[in-house]
């Protein structure tokens, strides 16, 4: 009988961590909190530890909300009206810091490639881009960190433009006939560029979310596409690819170690890569402040207003 009840009861389960023992069903260890389960360790990669902040995430929305702030004044001094589905006002554009897709502009302002990831086309181009900068960034940011997730939204966005100007010239020249100089602005391939990101960790860590993940996103394009259509507003997809695939690049690269793991009290160990990273995402922060200041001292829009 007491070999029968033996069998029955359930095994206990030490906690790696710190060795606190554990029913069989605990999902989370009773002392330190460490996951005990696969499900609790794979919550803990997208999930937020207590106390994050999501300071990157704050900063990209305050700066990308007080340029279109910046924007909206431009206009309505300008006599254009509150601008929700476009913004017709060329000079404002480039003075905040649109692109123009011309070789001969980006080799004299090469800051444009970054400033116009802050830059929108009307009120819903703008709403739409940090509400889905604001829903994806509640997993990004803290599966990967603020250093990580700062820079891949910079450099992806950067990266998009980039391929936005290169696809361009390889049109062009494909076709033989000059490209027309068109203005693009958008977070949108920083916005693809974190897409990508989580794509890539989930991919790279072998959870097999990354299936339904990536359904959702293609659901969440198609919409976008329809959407963009109703409103005859072109979609930048240079900039879309070029983002995602910088992204998901990326996600495969942070992916690859293992995160430190939080200690039961205080900060989480921090390795030398981390303080390097850090400074990293501070220098591409300031980068894309001083974009914008550039941008308001270009001669290129003051020549342009002049004209008018």
């Amino acid at each position: 009988m007491v070999e029968a009840q033996e069998q029955q009861s359930p095994r206990l389960q030490p906690c790696a961590g710190c060795g606190a023992i554990n029913g069989a069903r605990f999902d989370r260890c009773v002392r330190c909190g460490a996951a005990l389960t696969g499900p609790a360790r794979a919550l803990d990669r997208v999930r937020a530890p207590q106390g994050e902040q999501l300071v990157g995430t704050k900063i990209l929305l305050v700066a990308t909300s007080l340029v279109f702030a910046g924007q909206v004044a431009s206009a309505l001094h300008a006599g254009r009206g509150l601008p929700i589905f476009g913004i017709d006002d060329y000079v404002g554009l480039l003075r905040f810091g649109a692109l123009p897709v011309s070789q001969a502009v980006v080799a004299a302002e090469p800051w444009r490639l970054l400033s116009a990831v802050f830059v929108h086309f009307g009120a819903l181009h703008f709403g739409m881009n940090m509400l889905s900068l604001a829903n994806l960034a509640r997993i990004a940011e803290p599966a990967v960190g603020f250093a990580r997730f700062a820079l891949t939204y910079v450099l992806t966005g950067l990266l998009g433009f980039a391929v936005t100007l290169g696809g361009s010239m390889l049109m062009a020249s494909a076709s033989g006939v000059p490209a027309r100089v068109d203005l693009t602005a958008g977070a949108s391939g920083a916005i693809f560029g974190v897409i990508g990101l989580v794509l890539g960790m989930l991919v790279r860590r072998r959870d097999p979310r990354w299936k339904a993940f990536l359904g959702n996103i293609a659901a969440s394009t198609l919409m976008l596409i329809l959407i963009a259509a109703q409103v005859r507003a072109g979609l930048n997809n240079w900039a879309h690819g070029g983002g995602f695939v910088g992204g998901f690049l990326l996600g495969i690269l942070f992916a690859g170690g293992q995160q430190p793991q939080r200690a039961p009290s205080g900060p989480s160990p921090r390795r030398p890569l981390d303080r390097w990273l850090d400074v990293a995402a501070v220098a591409s922060l300031v980068a894309c402040a001083a974009s914008l200041a550039l941008c308001q001292a270009s001669p290129l829009w003051r020549s342009l207003a002049a004209a008018l």
